[in-house]
């Protein structure tokens, strides 16, 4: 949640800076981390989605043993 808030403000940072020709290797930079900050909210979907998967496959095993 926090890291999609996070990159949805550095885009439109991004977004402020593109518009803004002064600041070209600014801009890279700025590209650069929210393609950073996304790709590491994706990751951390990723890790929960197999969390839950881990534990709903032990909640299973518990209620075949009941």
């Amino acid at each position: 949640m926090i890291w999609t808030i996070i990159s949805i403000v550095v885009c439109i940072i991004a977004l402020f800076l593109l518009t803004d020709n002064k600041m070209k290797s600014d801009r890279i930079k700025v590209l650069k981390y929210a393609l950073f900050f996304q790709s590491i909210d994706h990751l951390k979907c990723e890790q929960i989605n197999t969390e839950v998967d881990k534990i709903e496959k032990r909640i299973k095993e518990i209620d075949q043993k009941l």
